[in-house]
């Protein structure tokens, strides 16, 4: 961080971390609420506002850090939006070639793992892993009850089964 020479590197790592974890959640929420309209990959429809003002300032000017980014030549994403000034609407972001994003699939991390580790994932949830879920059940939360019964099936889940299924490798169908 040369341009704020009297920032501690922790600090400015701190304030990357949190630009970054809001990043994430952002380009997950996108995915999970436009899949069916992404017809560029590397495109993303996110909150502007959000990631331009949630995200930490920077230095004694108070320099926001996807600014910073930007004027610095090291920009994660890239506003791709008729008008460029952050607004409530969603705005199409594209990635750079400094980001890269991972699709990955969590039943195959989960089945990568041994029956205890399975265990103590479902069992003690990380904050991401919390905040993940929550996007989600967002627009499920949203919902009315009746809006919710006649949109979803609602079900106990039987915790061991699941495990069980989770732990278990995939085998392919036999035919009858």
């Amino acid at each position: 961080m040369k341009a704020f020479p009297r920032y501690t590197q922790e600090k400015a790592e701190k304030k990357l971390f949190k630009y970054i974890k809001t990043l994430e959640r952002l380009m997950r929420r996108s995915k999970l609420n436009k899949q069916h309209k992404r017809k560029n990959q590397k495109t993303y429809e996110l909150e502007a506002r959000i990631l331009w003002d949630k995200t930490g300032q920077l230095g004694t000017e108070k320099k926001r850090v996807h600014q910073w980014l930007i004027e610095n030549r090291v920009p994660l994403v890239i506003n791709t939006s008729i008008c460029q000034k952050p607004t409530k609407e969603l705005a199409k972001f594209r990635t750079t070639s400094l980001l890269t994003v991972k699709n990955e699939s969590l039943l195959d991390l989960l089945r990568s793992m041994s029956s205890t580790e399975v265990a103590d994932f479902l069992d003690n949830p990380s904050q991401d892993d919390i905040d993940e879920i929550n996007d989600y059940l967002k627009e499920f939360r949203s919902l009315s009850i009746a809006e919710q019964d006649e949109q979803y099936d609602i079900v106990q889940v039987d915790i061991e089964s699941l495990k069980n299924y989770i732990v278990a490798p995939a085998k392919p169908l036999q035919p009858a």
